[in-house]
């Protein structure tokens, strides 16, 4: 190019992955001649915000991303950086519609987008995160229908699940702790007089909560080998760090079960054991402020959005009235 000869392994024997990579670096040749500018790929960004971005946030939200990153790729990988632009965005937007993927799916997506583009910014590589200036509003994020629990279900569940993790979801139904905050829960975290101290929550902010004399005796029989620093451990003495997915093949062998024996099985979520705890909470006469402290929500408002169903009818019209004025 300009008499110049420019030499680099493309990195495959395939010869139409070669030309097309050709095409790709020429591209990026040509441009950096006219503006001085080098071009960048969305595969180099992700590349290189998996490696110095991913491990600095909680698994959880990496896990998270990575699943949207597995979106998003097949719609980017083919662009430069400088090429996306709001309209890509729109176009992404729409098809992920046609696959029937969901506005909340959708919006989690642009926020994995939005923090590649944001990293991809403090790196000059472009100017601005056309998915942050996006406008989601557009796409409603809706709430989860709440399931209630059936406990014979349950019980199935927890009869064909190993028993640290039949008592893990027997935790979670007595405590109505986020999976994460338990399955992370450490013996050291457990306090006299039956409190326990949750450093790892959603929000950052860490609580102690009062366990029930059953959530006592859980944690109480739990094995407490030497090489492991955790109440609930699976058989090889580590955390369970893939629960859910592990919980839904205990879930499905349950429900065959089920259906071999000519029961009524009702599936459910790991999620949905926490709802279930709190609309038990509130159907005993428990405090709705209470419930919002133990479950660790931001502000009560946050608790009837999800739970006002479940509040007695005297407590229904005062709740409404204190969201109307929010």
């Amino acid at each position: 190019m300009a008499g110049v000869v420019y030499r680099r392994s493309l990195r495959t024997r395939s010869k139409s992955v070669a030309k097309k990579r050709a095409q790709e670096e020429r591209t990026k040749l040509e441009e950096f001649a006219v503006t001085g500018n080098e071009r960048h790929s969305y595969k180099e960004a992700f590349l290189r915000w998996q490696t110095e971005f991913l491990p600095n946030v909680e698994p959880s939200t990496a896990r998270r991303y990575k699943a949207s990153a597995r979106q998003l790729s097949p719609h980017f990988s083919a662009l430069f950086v400088d090429q996306i632009k709001p309209a890509t965005i729109a176009n992404y937007v729409s098809a992920r519609k046609k696959e029937k993927a969901t506005d909340a799916t959708i919006r989690r997506d642009l926020t994995a987008l939005s923090s590649l583009l944001r990293m991809c910014v403090s790196w000059g590589w472009t100017d601005t995160n056309p998915a942050k200036l996006w406008d989601r509003s557009v796409l409603k994020e809706s709430r989860d229908a709440i399931n209630r629990v059936d406990q014979k279900s349950f019980d199935l569940v927890v009869s064909e699940a190993p028993p640290g993790l039949g008592a893990l979801m027997s935790f979670l139904l007595e405590t109505g702790m986020r999976l994460e905050e338990a399955a992370s829960l450490e013996r050291s975290d457990v306090k006299p007089h039956g409190r326990v101290f949750i450093k790892k929550t959603k929000t950052h902010a860490p609580r102690t909560i009062k366990l029930s004399a059953q959530a006592r005796r859980i944690v109480e029989i739990q094995p407490a080998p030497l090489d492991s620093p955790y109440v609930f451990n699976h058989r090889d003495n580590g955390r369970y760090a893939s629960a859910s997915s592990f919980y839904a093949k205990i879930r499905k062998r349950a429900q065959k079960r089920a259906q071999e024996k000519g029961i009524e099985f009702k599936p459910y979520r790991l999620h949905d054991l926490r709802h279930e705890f709190a609309a038990r909470w509130l159907e005993k006469g428990g405090g709705i402020y209470e419930l919002s402290r133990h479950l660790g929500h931001d502000s009560v408002s946050t608790t009837e959005r999800f739970y006002l169903r479940f509040l007695p009818s005297e407590e229904h019209g005062k709740a409404r009235k204190r969201r109307a004025q929010n």
